[in-house]
């Protein structure tokens, strides 16, 4: 009975998904971000948290949280939600350096060097004492990425529900829809600072000043309706890449966009360094990239996106898989892939390509 109670043991080990330092911790307990903020935890306690990877605080308090990537390397917000946005409903995480076991942490876990990581979910392991003048988790020795099972669609049509109904009760004189204001969409600029969630983008894309989502002639306004509905989705055609995406993007600050997939037909190759340089065909293919189209016979460049299949062992199967000097057989096929979306080889593209469906 006891090597059997082993053997399963060592099982439980194996099964860690994507990235781990995790070890065995039943003793630990798994809390929430809620638990933490609703005051269920024990303090000075090693607690187990898990949540989504959503920002970092660029101070010495949560005031200066940011919700997007950048260059601190010292800690991370954890939420409850991929798309929060008020630091008041996060939980502050403690990235130290102070031993080897703590920078093996860092290393993976930073949005700095790990951009990627932004809405991942993950688990910490570490103390839970006041941080950041707030409830957090510091001594931070043990992390484990989680699969991600958060309901977008549940979400975003709450959200839109949410807004339209608001949109109703403001507006109870006007027989035009009201669509969605951008200064309400909880998406902040990059370089913002977040004092209570609310974000104040200035409404650039209104030329009457007013921002209510509509022109002089009661048409929406194409800029300040549409980045959340377009946002929100997981998955995109090669068109949307280049057109929406990039535009709602762009006007949001937000730099990616992980777990996302793009459908499209394997066309070619990047030989250079950026997508002009793309060869439609599989003749002296590289292995580090493939190019996507909407159409399996495209030989236009600029309607197309690189897919990166890097050379990292965590992407190996992907890239074995889909490149075209191994598989030439590949051109032309429909693919779905899932990675980051973010500038590559001069444009949008996909990076961090973790897994594939031919379709």
């Amino acid at each position: 009975m006891l090597c059997l109670l082993l053997v399963c043991a060592c099982e439980k080990l194996d099964t860690n998904p994507e990235g781990s330092s995790a070890q065995q911790n039943d003793n630990h307990p798994t809390l929430t971000v809620s638990d933490i903020l609703n005051g269920d935890f024990e303090a000075d306690t090693e607690i187990w948290l898990s949540g989504y990877i959503v920002g970092y605080v660029n101070g010495s308090s949560m005031s200066s949280a940011k919700f997007a990537t950048g260059n601190k390397a010292t800690n991370i917000l954890l939420a409850d939600s991929p798309f929060e946005t008020s630091y008041k409903n996060c939980v502050p995480v403690q990235l130290s350096n102070s031993s080897a076991e703590k920078e093996n942490v860092r290393k993976a876990l930073n949005l700095s060097s790990q951009p990627s990581n932004l809405r991942r979910k993950v688990k910490v392991l570490g103390t839970i004492t006041n941080y950041m003048s707030t409830n957090g988790i510091i001594k931070t020795i043990l992390y484990e990425f989680l699969t991600d099972d958060f309901d977008y669609d549940k979400y975003y049509r709450e959200h839109q529900n949410t807004e339209n109904a608001d949109n109703t009760d403001n507006n109870n004189n006007s027989d035009e829809v009201m669509q969605f204001d951008d200064e309400d969409d909880e998406w902040p600029d990059e370089d913002e600072t977040i004092d209570d969630g609310t974000g104040d983008n200035n409404g650039e894309g209104n030329s009457t000043g007013d921002n209510d989502g509509n022109n002089d002639d009661g048409t929406p306004d194409s800029d300040t309706n549409t980045n959340l509905e377009i946002l929100a989705k997981t998955q995109f055609t090669v068109a949307e890449i280049i057109g929406s995406v990039t535009t709602a993007m762009q006007q949001e600050s937000i730099t990616s966009l992980p777990l996302s997939k793009v459908k499209g037909y394997i066309v070619g190759y990047i030989s250079g360094n950026n997508i002009s340089s793309t060869s439609f065909t599989s003749a002296n293919a590289k292995e580090t990239n493939i190019v996507l189209a909407d159409s399996p016979n495209e030989t236009d460049y600029t309607k197309c996106i690189a897919v990166q299949l890097s050379t990292s062992s965590s992407y190996k199967a992907t890239r074995d898989a889909l490149n075209l000097k191994a598989n030439p057989s590949n051109l032309g096929k429909s693919v779905i892939v899932k990675g980051t979306i973010e500038t590559y080889m001069g444009r949008l593209g996909l990076k961090n390509t973790s897994s594939y469906t031919f379709e």
